[in-house]
C-alpha cells in the first residue's frame, strides 16, 4: 500500500507487503477517470495519481508498432479453375457454400457441413 493508505489507515493497511512492484497501470475501458478530469466534477482522483499525456501515449504507440512482429495478411480466398454452379437443387453458388464450410470447419473441424443429398 502507498504510504499516504498507511498513514490514514494503519489498521487496514499497516504492516509489511509483499508488493514489490513500482507502477500500477490502469487502463480504462469506459473513460471514466478522463470523464472525471472534468472541470464540472469535483476532484475525485488520488492525489498521487499520474495520467499520461496523449503526445506520450502517441509517442509510446508508434514505438510499439515499429517493434511488434508484423502479423501475415490473412489468405484470401482464389476460386478454383472449376466453374462455378450450383450443388444439387440448392440456390447457392459452389463458392459461396465453399467459403462458408471454410469458416463452418475452423469453428468446428470434428464436424461435417449439411448434406445436400435429401434436396
Amino acid at each position: 500500500p502507498s504510504d499516504y493508505l498507511c498513514s490514514h489507515c494503519p489498521v487496514c493497511f499497516g504492516g509489511k507487503s509483499d508488493f514489490t512492484e513500482g507502477v500500477i497501470v490502469c487502463i480504462d475501458a469506459c473513460f471514466t477517470q478522463k470523464h472525471n478530469k472534468q472541470p464540472r466534477n469535483p476532484k475525485h482522483t488520488h492525489p498521487k495519481s499520474v495520467f499520461v499525456s496523449p503526445e506520450e501515449v502517441d509517442t509510446w504507440r508508434n514505438f510499439v508498432e515499429e517493434v511488434r512482429p508484423r502479423r501475415s495478411s490473412p489468405a484470401k480466398y482464389t476460386p478454383e479453375t472449376e466453374e462455378d454452379g450450383f450443388e444439387g437443387m440448392m440456390k447457392v453458388p459452389k463458392s459461396v457454400l465453399d467459403i462458408c464450410q471454410d469458416s463452418f470447419t475452423a469453428a468446428d473441424c470434428n464436424r461435417e457441413k449439411a448434406s445436400t443429398q435429401f434436396l
